[in-house]
């Protein structure tokens, strides 16, 4: 997922140079924060924290429609920081302290 994002921003950065097209980077960040957690199943395993970052989403893309780019930015972090969040509370809750035993004598 790191990587993911790491070589998205880089190839959005080179294309930005207007306060619209800075908010499609972050735009863009947060659609794959979203699709990351969704993959993760933290639609059902951190459904709240999920539902939030899918509002704030959401709430960007209204912003970002009407031409409020900074709120429209403030909204696609915060979707990045809670579907992060999601994901993360997801991976954890689906591994179990037996998960990778089979490897041990």
């Amino acid at each position: 997922m790191k990587a993911i994002t790491l070589l998205l921003v880089l190839v959005l950065s080179a294309c930005t140079s207007s306060d619209s097209k800075k908010n499609l980077l972050d735009y863009a960040i947060a659609r794959a924060s979203l699709k990351a957690a969704l993959t993760s199943g933290a639609d059902s395993k951190a459904s709240d924290i999920y539902q939030q970052a899918v509002n704030a989403y959401e709430k960007g893309e209204g912003y970002y429609k009407r031409g409020k780019y900074l709120r429209a930015d403030r909204e696609f972090n915060r979707a990045r920081r809670l579907a992060e969040k999601a994901e993360e509370l997801s991976r954890v809750s689906g591994s179990s302290d037996s998960e990778g035993d089979e490897f041990l004598p």
